[in-house]
């Protein structure tokens, strides 16, 4: 930002912006940051590799609340390869395995907690598609 005292005095503020994630958007792949904000067109391979990329419209958007949720409650138990925000309000996970889990619309760290325990309790790889939590508490669908 940038602010102007007359008659002699200018004040700069930069603030940076830290690459947060990937989004798709209209067969482009876009850099940007915990706000959504585009920070690049353009990115890198060793980029794609470092960050989760989201698909969906308005993903940019609304994905820090999961991506924070993920974070936080991880570990390294599971590794995401990507994010897709459905319908505008709800999310996908595809794991790195080729699962895909689907999440509720609503309460979401509830869900994700049940999907760390899921896969703690029980070895499920190779042995399953996908990871239904979207009618929780009351059933669970894998298949």
């Amino acid at each position: 930002s940038v602010q102007r005292f007359l008659p002699d005095k200018l004040i700069l503020t930069i603030k940076e912006r830290k690459p947060r994630a990937i989004w798709r958007n209209h067969g482009k792949f876009l850099l940007i940051d915990q706000e959504g904000y585009i920070l690049r067109n353009y990115v890198s391979n060793q980029e794609r590799a470092k960050h989760i990329i989201l698909f969906g419209p308005n993903a940019n958007k609304k994905f820090i609340d999961i991506l924070d949720i993920l974070e936080k409650q991880n570990n390294n138990q599971i590794e995401v390869a990507s994010l897709h925000f459905i319908e505008a309000r709800r999310w996908n996970i595809l794991l790195l395995n080729g699962v895909v889990v689907k999440l509720p619309e609503n309460k979401l760290e509830n869900a994700i907690m049940t999907l760390f325990t899921l896969l703690k309790k029980n070895n499920l790889s190779g042995k399953i598609q996908v990871i239904d939590l979207r009618l929780l508490p009351e059933k669970i669908f894998v298949r």
